[in-house]
């Protein structure tokens, strides 16, 4: 099994990724597009999100895990169409 995590800081509408595997390992800060949303996979993917109730601003996290996809390939899904910032 395979997971990434987001750390989603509402207050600033960032979101950091991150995760680590034996072959490779990601660290990323992106912005949000959506304040108060993590992005969701869709459902054929085979990736799950741990529960999450984002009602406040803060610091929220989610794991992002699949038997199926490797670390990349959710990392992959979880930043399309969001733009890298500089760390």
């Amino acid at each position: 099994m395979s997971c990434a995590y987001v750390v989603l800081l509402t207050s600033v509408a960032r979101m950091v990724v991150t995760g680590r595997e034996d072959t490779f390992s990601h660290y990323g800060l992106y912005e949000n597009l959506n304040d108060n949303w993590f992005p969701v996979p869709p459902p054929q993917l085979g990736i799950h999100m741990s529960p999450s109730k984002v009602t406040t601003h803060g610091t929220h996290i989610v794991a992002y895990c699949s038997v199926v996809k490797d670390l990349r390939q959710i990392v992959d899904t979880i930043i399309q169409g969001r733009q890298e910032l500089a760390q």
